[in-house]
């Protein structure tokens, strides 16, 4: 399986749509994601250990958790303090069996609109791979930056290819890179760090990029 086969399919006409798909893919998401040299969450890790603490009274939130891998990388290391969001029932059920998190939030993020999660309540934020075509966007950024308190940390896992404009073929219409500097010029955040590291997954280089609310 390469990548590329693993990404045609995300183009959903709706949630439902979404939602579908990754609740059937759950129980072969880890074994798929093995399959093309998914580095992501352990490449992401590099940057939690550097910027996140991992004191039992810090609050991290990981923003699409799917399965649980990063969460379980993390209390690995000593960050016992999780909890999970995921749009897949069927991928926090899998999650929820590992027993990483405290919490689990089950619902999709919609730009403008409030979710369930609290404000202000989490001093770091880790999404890896949620960042693409048909899933988050710089439109979800302002919610992600609610989740968090005053100087909470944003931490991003993403293909580099989805700071910039990609092709038609991909439809995505979001220059990332143009859209995360305006959001520093308002004043919502600052950059701490921008890294390019290869394997992202297998032949695919990645960007990781660390945030703190302001």
């Amino acid at each position: 399986m390469t990548e590329k086969a693993v990404i045609k399919p995300f183009f959903f006409l709706d949630e439902n749509q979404q939602v579908e798909y990754y609740n059937n893919w759950a129980q072969k998401y880890e074994e798929d994601s093995a399959k093309v040299g998914y580095n992501a969450p352990e490449n992401t890790l590099e940057f939690c250990l550097k910027w996140l603490k991992s004191s039992d009274s810090d609050r991290i939130l990981d923003v699409g958790c799917g399965t649980g891998h990063m969460g379980n990388l993390l209390l690995q290391h000593g960050y016992n303090n999780l909890d999970g969001h995921d749009g897949s029932e069927k991928m926090l059920e899998i999650a929820k069996q590992k027993r990483v998190y405290q919490n689990l939030y089950y619902e999709i993020l919609v730009p403008g609109k409030h979710s369930n999660i609290p404000s202000e309540s989490y001093d770091g934020l880790v999404t890896v791979g949620t960042i693409l075509p048909g899933h988050l966007n710089s439109d979800h950024v302002s919610e992600m930056l609610r989740f968090l308190k005053k100087d909470g940390r944003l931490i991003i896992g993403m293909r580099k290819q989805w700071l910039t404009f990609p092709g038609d073929e991909y439809k995505w219409n979001y220059d990332l890179e143009s859209e995360f500097k305006k959001l520093e010029q308002e004043g919502k955040w600052k950059l701490l760090e921008k890294k390019f590291k290869n394997e992202h997954s297998s032949g695919v280089e990645g960007v990781y990029l660390v945030y703190e609310k302001l």
